[in-house]
């Protein structure tokens, strides 16, 4: 048998090539939209810094982060990229915020938006960088 051509030695170099292929296919995922997310309340006694990602296809995501005094939050967020804008709900431990945002660039993805808290606080929040 020919050792070239012998089909038990290319299996691992294909192997391998499509897992390092896979992988940076799911790092780099071209329906996936990703972006920093940072807010505060107006009176300025509670922060958050987070990522927020949105499925292009779908136009649904997540959002995560941490707020300044270090409670984890998530939610989800949903976006219209036709009209630029979107709404979402994150929840911090015991106080959830309900908010909508607008996009002045979907690549890289830039906006800014607003919310209240389950409290009745107002918060702004900008998307993108700063």
């Amino acid at each position: 048998m020919n050792r070239r051509h012998h089909p038990l030695r290319a299996e691992p170099l294909l192997l391998a090539f499509c897992l390092i292929a896979a992988s940076q296919a799911q790092a780099q995922s071209p329906f996936s939209v990703t972006a920093p997310v940072a807010g505060r309340t107006v009176d300025g006694t509670l922060s958050f810094s987070g990522s927020a990602s949105i499925n292009t296809i779908t136009h649904q995501g997540t959002i995560q982060g941490r707020t300044s005094n270090g409670i984890r939050c998530q939610g989800t967020v949903g976006a219209n990229f036709a009209f630029s804008q979107g709404e979402g709900v994150l929840q911090c431990g015991r106080i959830s915020c309900r908010f909508t945002f607008s996009l002045v660039s979907r690549v890289p993805p830039a906006g800014s938006g607003t919310g209240t808290l389950s409290d009745g606080r107002k918060v702004t929040l900008t998307i993108g960088g700063r």
